[in-house]
């Protein structure tokens, strides 16, 4: 490094290090700024209580100290370490400097050490008038460093002094809110104005204690002037209460509602909760109990309507829930307004005792007279195999009268659940507000409350933790008092007798079952109607109950039915086969024959077995239209259609099972159909493509010609598959015809490709062979669609391979990436080409295929 480099680094450097360190004070005044904008922060606007404002000054002043200590050790560290880096960096351009003189006068270069002398004296000149300036500036930032010590504790005198006056000022302000109270309180009593004097009252019992420690200060009138208010004061409160108990009691034997209601809401002003939610109770269970008896007496007499007279206990439960609902929505708004709503789940805590004794009674007259017990009995009996005789098993009927009063006295409870559970929603969000005064306005403490005294994840935290406790009670309330036991244990009863009755009825159904027609010329049985709609019925039974279990198990016992017995019904003669069709097909084709399982049947026998075959596979193909179209509807009378709820998820997730059994009978159907086509139409296809092989395929060009206007075979293969198909299509439904029609498909494809393989063709026979083809493939695919093409897909591309004029044409084919390769394999295609007898037989056997 030059000596000119070395004077043009040094000021630099040492201008560097000078406002890295005022900046570093600049930061460390702006820090102090924020600390003290922090430390009076916490001074309050207004008046505080005094343990607020005590809490808040105890937590928030170490959280800033520390704060600050940290800051300051964080800055102080990091000075020391930028000072040590520019010591080091002085070291070394100090050693360069005494480097590059003693290389200068070794050298003798005079010049050049008179002319670095010169800079360095003027460096150091100026460095002289910049050590003086920052002496200066740290005799000023002593300076402010001392001001700010004497501003911050002057501050910190201040917040103590504003805190003290803020208390002082509370103080004062109680101290005469308690003479005014104490002045005026017995005016209002005397005047019998119990609203004003509640309010004085409630005024008093909110003021700060620190008010009432003051009775025993040092100076006497003082202390005399607060005792006697407070002792006024709580005099007046015992009078209030005694003057709100006796006219909540005349208000409660006149029934009065209206007076009741005035004296109740006075009773949160003297802090008489519990005293005014006592009173109120007594009086909701006197009426709860006469309103319970009134209807007990109607359902005794058997009731008012006698067309009713099957569901009369569910009726009972529904007048009297009904007359419930109507007392408790009355008192509703003033205990949730005056209460509070934590309290409106206690009142009804209190008067369920009653509720329970009411419901109960119904129940077990219920059980009595509907002889309940005994069918469940006979029920569990029956299910277990104990009732052999006919005679000793319960009558569906009969049950399904007990099941559906069962299902309306569930939904009547559950109907009365819900509307204790919409007057809880407006309590759980009253409960996330602010606390309010019994006026029903923020009281003014509560308004100058600070809003960083509780921080929003711990109200968060609040809210979320009352309505969980509201949940629970909740639940208590509905599941684990009396009502709801009795309900849970009705409904546990229900379940399995829901299940004997589909059980039982879709056995009759089954065995009493009849062919039908509906106006189409393909026949059902009443077997398919009557069971789904005895499973519709029960399943649509159980959601009306309301409740999801019930609901959900219904569904699954309904679905474990369909799977076993009815299934079983129709899978037994669809899986024996298709009857032998031998007369049949004969008597279609105007022949006559016999069929060859043992000894001669008549034609109508024949008949029979195949209407009630065909009957059969119409019935599982229906049941499976009709079990999606039932899932459908419930979801949607259910609400359970694209639900986020728990209850309605659960069964929406029971009736999907539906879906797959919809989907064993589609399966059954098919196979049903294969077997249909197996033994009527398989046997004379395969006798038809048996005389495709009697013809001659090396066809000469007039033969060709000949052909293509008088086709000798496949226009007559069309009319036999065409007369097989015709009374399948008037007997089988249209899903069922369908499949048929893609079987017979396979089978013509199938045949064809046999009768190939066993034939010889010269390239016109394979012209001839390509226009039959076509003929066929354009003749099924306009009874059975599209889908008859694919079915025909492989005989195509054998036709491809057999219409080539040339073994490299054929060689092309292979590689044309056209599917052949794909389908055939390689020892398959030559086979294929050897049955052309026009190509060389040793070039068609020594073709190199590459896949």
């Amino acid at each position: 490094m030059s000596s000119a480099e070395v004077l043009a680094s040094l000021p630099s450097v040492a201008a560097v290090g000078l406002a890295e360190a005022v900046d570093k004070l600049e930061n460390l005044a702006v820090s102090e700024g924020i600390i003290k904008k922090q430390s009076n922060k916490g001074v309050p606007a207004g008046r505080k209580r005094r343990d607020i404002i005590a809490a808040k000054s105890k937590d928030s002043t170490p959280a800033i100290e520390d704060e600050e200590d940290s800051e300051f050790d964080a800055i102080l560290t990091e000075l020391r370490s930028s000072l040590d880096a520019k010591k080091q960096e002085e070291d070394r351009l100090q050693k360069e400097i005494n480097e590059i003189l003693a290389s200068s006068a070794t050298e003798g270069g005079s010049r050049e050490s008179r002319t670095f002398e010169r800079a360095a004296s003027k460096f150091n000149n100026q460095m002289v008038g910049v050590e003086s300036e920052a002496r200066r500036l740290a005799d000023s930032l002593r300076e402010v460093s001392k001001l700010a010590d004497a501003i911050s504790s002057k501050v910190a005198d201040l917040d103590l002094a504003k805190t003290r006056v803020v208390e002082c000022l509370q103080l004062a302000g109680d101290m005469m809110d308690l003479s005014m109270c104490s002045e005026r309180v017995d005016d209002a009593i005397r005047g019998g104005d119990w609203n004003e004097a509640a309010e004085l009252v409630h005024r008093f019992l909110t003021l700060d204690k620190a008010v009432f420690q003051l009775r025993d200060t040092s100076d006497k009138e003082a202390g005399q002037s607060i005792r006697t208010s407070y002792e006024i004061l709580e005099k007046a409160r015992s009078r209030l209460k005694e003057e709100f108990a006796r006219g909540m009691d005349a208000a409660v034997a006149g029934g009065d509602v209206a007076g009741m209601h005035r004296y109740l809401k006075l009773f949160p002003f003297i802090n008489d909760h519990d005293d005014g939610l006592r009173r109120l109770s007594e009086y909701l269970k006197k009426e709860i109990a006469r309103i319970g008896q009134d209807q007990i007496k109607i359902m005794r007499a058997g009731g008012t309507d006698d067309s009713r007279a099957s569901v009369l206990y569910a009726d009972t439960l529904f007048l009297f829930f009904d007359a419930l609902a109507a007392l408790l929505d009355t008192h509703h708004p003033i205990v949730l307004n005056g209460y509070g709503p934590d309290r409106v789940l206690d009142l009804v805590h209190m008067v369920q005792g009653e509720i329970d004794t009411i419901v109960v009674q119904v129940i077990d007259a219920f059980r009595s007279a509907r002889r309940f017990d005994d069918s469940v009995r006979a029920v569990e009996k029956a299910m277990r195999g104990g009732g052999g005789m006919k005679e000793e098993r319960p009558d569906p009927l009969q049950l399904d009268v007990l099941l559906s009063e069962v299902s309306h006295m569930h939904a009547r409870t559950e109907l009365y659940w819900r509307f204790l559970k919409k007057k809880m929603l407006p309590a759980a969000a009253a409960a996330a507000a602010p606390p309010k005064s019994p006026t029903g306005a923020m009281s003014p403490r509560d308004e100058e409350e600070d809003e960083d005294e509780i921080t929003r994840e711990t109200r968060k935290k609040a809210e979320a933790e009352r309505a969980e406790e509201r949940t629970r009670k909740l639940h208590a309330l509905l599941h684990k008092s009396r009502v709801g036991l009795g309900m849970q244990e009705l409904i546990g009863r229900y379940i399995p007798m829901e299940a004997y009755y589909v059980e039982e009825m879709v056995a009759k159904a089954i065995g009493e079952a009849q062919r039908e027609d509906k106006g189409h010329t393909w026949i059902t049985s009443s077997m398919v109607d009557d069971t789904l709609f005895l499973v519709r019925k029960a399943v649509r039974r159980a959601v009306a109950t309301a409740s999801s279990d019930a609901a959900a198990a219904t569904v699954n016992n309904a679905v474990a039915l369909l799977e076993t017995t009815f299934y079983k019904a129709l899978a037994t003669p669809i899986e024996a086969g298709f009857p032998s069709a031998s007369l049949f097909t004969a008597e279609m084709l105007g022949v006559g024959g016999v069929v060859p399982t043992g000894g001669v049947t008549s034609a109508a026998k024949v008949a029979e077995q195949r209407e009630t075959y065909l009957c059969t596979l119409n019935n599982a193909r229906v049941s499976a239209d009709l079990l999606r179209q039932l899932r459908a509807a419930l979801l949607k009378e259910s609400g359970a259609e694209g639900t986020v709820v728990p209850e309605k998820m659960k069964l929406a997730s029971a009736l999907a099972q539906l879906d797959d059994v919809a989907k064993r009978m589609e399966q059954l159907a098919s196979r049903g159909c294969n077997s249909v086509a197996k033994v009527a139409i398989r046997p004379t296809i395969r006798n038809s493509c048996d005389q495709y092989l009697e013809r001659d395929h090396e066809l000469t060009s007039d033969q060709l010609a000949e052909y293509e206007s008088v086709d000798p075979f496949i226009e007559s293969f069309c009319v036999t598959v065409d007369r097989l198909l015709v009374p399948f299509e008037r007997s089988l439904a249209p899903d069922n015809y369908q499949d048929l029609l893609l079987s017979t498909c396979d089978e013509c494809a199938r045949g064809l490709l046999s009768a190939l393989l066993k034939c010889a063709f010269n390239r016109l026979g394979a012209l001839q062979l390509d226009r039959e083809l076509r003929y066929l493939t354009g003749y099924l695919s306009g009874v059975a669609g599209f889908a008859a093409r694919e079915k025909c897909a492989k005989l195509t591309q054998i036709v491809c391979v057999l219409n080539v004029e040339s073994v490299d044409e054929a060689k092309e084919v292979w590689q044309s990436g056209s599917g052949v390769s794909r389908s055939l394999g390689s020892g398959e295609f030559k086979k294929i080409l050897g049955r052309r007898t026009d190509l060389p037989k040793t070039a068609v056997q020594n073709m190199e295929l590459i896949s």
